[in-house]
């Protein structure tokens, strides 16, 4: 299966011409030099922080496979956003979804990719008070000028719920140019996002990649110190890299396997996300069902 790929901004600036114009050498030069531009554009400002940070930790992403795509996006966030962390430590990650229509989609509008920065943000509009926040950046296929479009949520994680303070900041006024993003398809992958959050490392969701020539070794692996060299190799080569929903299993039933978000720990204060198993309801009443008569009758 083949995911969409993320366009930095260096690589489209070098696209459009831009380093060589400017003398422009690095990565670290461009950053400089957009940074000074963007103090008008906080929403810019934010998206810059997470290309530029997603970077310098290696690049990490998600590719997020369809069959779990319609489960993460229907689950309740009535719960406070202080439980909302990093995943796996990750404080800027990138989700990449596939290139084939999937559930987040309407008509011929599909999310491409989508992102989580984890930064500080104002509480509310007009509020100096900072606290911890999250960006997430979401890529609908719009481009102007060769430059992929996002749409931003900015909110604080405090002990508002997160239904409460996905919407609570100001729409910022770019918001009404250009390509108009159901409100419905927007706050899905913002739900979905922010679920990955709650997955952790839980093995059931989420496989580690390594690199393609390395997948006959990584499937005779013995033991966890020979796939975790493997893993480490990607990572030195590029490819921090997991995949979310890859061995779901997806099989006719009445009750299909799905998460469920669980309070855990010592005193139940931690949120997690567990894959309930798949099963049949009234699985009972199925077996008492009355057979065999429409056996054809021996003489």
């Amino acid at each position: 299966m083949r995911f969409h790929e993320y366009i930095d901004h260096f690589t489209i600036a070098k696209q459009m011409g831009l380093v060589s114009k400017a003398g422009i050498h690095t990565r670290e030069e461009l950053y400089n030099v957009l940074i000074s531009s963007t103090a008008a554009d906080p929403i810019g400002a934010r998206h810059l922080v997470f290309d530029k940070a997603w970077h310098e930790i290696g690049k990490p992403y998600y590719d997020v496979y369809p069959s779990i795509i319609p489960m993460l996006t229907k689950l309740n966030l009535a719960f406070s956003g202080k439980v909302i962390s990093p995943p796996g430590g990750i404080r800027h990650l990138l989700l990449r979804f596939p290139d084939t229509p999937h559930e987040l989609c309407v008509d011929d509008m599909r999310v491409r990719c989508a992102f989580l920065s984890f930064q500080k943000v104002n509480r509310a509009v007009g509020s100096n008070i900072r606290e911890n926040g999250i960006a997430v950046g979401l890529d609908f296929g719009e481009k102007v000028g060769g430059m992929p479009v996002y749409t931003m949520r900015v909110f604080s994680l405090d002990e508002r719920t997160i239904e409460e303070t996905i919407f609570s900041l100001k729409t910022h006024p770019n918001t009404f140019y250009g390509m108009q993003v159901p409100d419905k398809l927007i706050l899905d992958t913002v739900r979905l996002a922010l679920t990955v959050c709650l997955i952790d490392d839980n093995a059931e969701f989420l496989e580690r990649q390594v690199l393609s020539k390395d997948n006959i070794k990584f499937s005779t692996a013995k033991t966890d110190e020979e796939k975790t060299k493997l893993y480490n190799k990607a990572k030195r080569r590029g490819k921090w890299a997991f995949s979310l929903g890859k061995s779901i299993e997806i099989i006719p039933h009445y009750r299909r396997p799905h998460p469920a978000i669980v309070w855990t720990g010592k005193g139940r204060t931690i949120l997690k996300i567990i894959m309930r198993k798949g099963s049949l309801i009234h699985k009972n009443k199925i077996e008492q069902v009355p057979t065999g008569y429409d056996d054809e009758q021996q003489e």
